[in-house]
């Protein structure tokens, strides 16, 4: 028997449940009609140990949404970098600022950063000639 994840949202954040295969599990309003009575939100995740729903093993609630690992789920990442120059001229000192992005699709669930450090070029960014640079 195989074992199943889901990954679970609630208000702290987001848990990682293990369960073997062949349980079942139900989301849904703690009861029928309840309103949310100053909780987070109203929905439940009980976990059962048969196919029937007679052993009930866990209850978790204020849960937000439920998600199978084998669902993918891909959110959109944009990185924005800026920097600063300064020029002292004529006309006093001139500040100009530039940015780059970078938009990326990610997992939400991934462990580990999907993409390296070294993904993102900042050589769009050098100075001018005649501008010095201010962090």
């Amino acid at each position: 028997m195989t074992d199943r994840t889901l990954f679970v949202e609630v208000k702290e954040g987001l848990r990682k449940i293990t369960i073997p295969a062949d349980w079942t599990i139900s989301f849904g309003p703690l009861a029928v009609g309840l309103k949310s009575n100053g909780m987070e939100s109203p929905n439940v995740l009980r976990i059962y140990a048969d196919k029937k729903r007679a052993d009930l093993v866990a209850v978790y609630r204020d849960v937000i949404s439920v998600s199978d690992e084998r669902v993918i789920v891909s959110q959109k990442k944009t990185t924005k970098k800026q920097k600063v120059f300064h020029k002292r001229g004529g006309n006093g000192e001139q500040s100009f600022a530039a940015e780059i992005r970078k938009t990326s699709w990610t997992n939400p669930y991934a462990d580990e950063p999907e993409a390296e450090d070294g993904d993102f070029d900042e050589s769009i960014l050098k100075l001018p000639a005649g501008f010095e640079e201010q962090e």
